[in-house]
């Protein structure tokens, strides 16, 4: 059985937390490390120039529970380390179940959101359940949603907190789940001081916002009646902004072929002029010294990279891969953390899902995107073309081959012109 801290940041007492906890006993040897008071809106503040207290509790379904005199991360700090001395090792941080929403701006100053980000900054898989009602009282489709919560954060890295958050409705009323991003600030909502009678007092009040109901986030998901989850990056670093940044400096390409592998090639329409394509790109590519990697899907059943390619390739890495985004393999994120790059360019099959996913990663990673449109294939014309529209409209420059090699020299003084028009031109 799974071993699971529980916090939250309505206090030890808060009707969330007994139906967390009693949902959990099933499932589950139950800790609790939560705060001995209401402790709402205080974020990721800690305990630094007094002691807290924490005092044994009698809870139903845990196997010990401790009230503790501070913050919600002060609470998991002192929980884990209360688990240890047990020799207890927790698997999951799970805090909540909050008594109002937690979306958008709002898991910034929340206590709640605090606690798990606590439980992920331990290295601990950590979950944030939320109802959207300061006076809830409908917990029952958020604890039915545990299971499969704990078996999806398993997917992830410790790192990511899932945030959920339900309607204040009995279960019948609820639409069903979606996963949608945090609301960007101040929609829906915004915290305001607001003037008091009194002189120089101020105090805080929720203002509600006029937003466009349209919008892909979790204020609007939860507002219209669905559970909604979406994953948080405790990382602080913006990585996406920090590539840009180092690749300003420097032009640097790298040229990637997804998965052009022997058992694969003959499925793909037109095969023969794909491969001299995708061969004689990357003799150019070589010519030219712009670094190189090859993908492997599954290479134990549709083998390495074709032979000719490889070849042409010359020195490179080769990545093996299960996941249809080459992204998802750790070892291909990894080629890209250190390399200061803003150009990718980018070949491979099939179109419409290898690649295509591949290519969308690298945009949200903020590279220019190069896709080789004749060096992309698919086993079907529909699912090739409509690849390379999506691709087009998401922001990608779709060229030919020989066009790609062209812009990498920009001028037929470069030193490698006559040895690459050589190989354009077959000879």
């Amino acid at each position: 059985m799974y071993k699971i801290l529980v916090s939250n940041d309505d206090g030890i007492n808060a009707e969330g937390l007994r139906s967390l906890v009693k949902a959990l006993g099933s499932m589950a040897d139950v800790y609790i490390a939560a705060p001995a008071e209401q402790n709402s809106a205080v974020s990721q503040a800690i305990t630094f120039r007094r002691n807290v207290k924490a005092t044994k509790v009698e809870k139903k379904h845990t196997r010990a529970a401790w009230a503790i005199t501070g913050t919600p991360a002060d609470c998991v700090k002192l929980g884990i380390q209360l688990m240890r001395e047990r020799n207890v090792e927790p698997d999951f941080v799970i805090s909540g179940i909050n008594m109002g929403i937690n979306t958008g701006s709002s898991v910034v100053y929340s206590g709640t959101l605090a606690a798990a980000r606590e439980g992920a900054l331990s290295g601990i898989r950590s979950i944030a359940l939320s109802v959207a009602s300061h006076d809830a009282e409908h917990f029952d489709y958020i604890c039915e949603m545990i299971r499969g919560l704990l078996d999806l954060s398993m997917t992830l890295e410790p790192s990511t907190i899932l945030s959920v958050n339900t309607p204040n409705l009995p279960p019948w009323k609820i639409k069903g789940v979606r996963f949608a991003p945090c609301a960007e600030h101040a929609f829906g909502e915004l915290f305001v001081f607001e003037k008091r009678p009194e002189e120089d007092e101020y105090g805080m009040i929720i203002q509600s916002l006029d937003s466009d109901p349209t919008v892909d986030n979790d204020w609007n998901a939860v507002k219209h009646g669905y559970a909604v989850i979406t994953p948080i990056l405790v990382e602080t670093t913006d990585r996406q902004a920090l590539r840009k940044i180092k690749g300003l400096s420097n032009d640097s390409t790298v040229c990637v072929f997804v998965d052009f592998q022997e058992k694969l090639m003959p499925a793909m329409r037109k095969n023969e002029e794909l491969a001299d394509n995708v061969v004689r790109f990357a003799r150019c590519m070589k010519r030219l010294d712009v670094p190189m990697i090859a993908t492997t899907q599954y290479s134990k059943g549709l083998g390495p990279t074709f032979a000719e390619l490889d070849k042409a390739m010359g020195k490179h890495k080769t990545i093996e891969k299960i996941t249809f985004d080459c992204f998802g393999e750790k070892n291909f994120a990894k080629e890209f953390e250190g390399m200061i790059s803003n150009k990718v360019i980018i070949a491979g099959i099939e179109a419409h899902i290898c690649l295509q996913q591949t290519a969308l990663s690298f945009l949200e990673r903020g590279y220019d995107v190069y896709v080789v449109s004749d060096c992309c294939q698919s086993r079907k014309k529909k699912d090739y073309k409509a690849a390379m529209q999506l691709l087009e409209a998401k922001g990608c420059n779709i060229r030919t081959w020989e066009s790609v090699v062209y812009d990498v020299m920009k001028s037929a003084q470069h030193p490698a012109f006559k040895t690459v028009s050589k190989i354009v031109k077959g000879e």
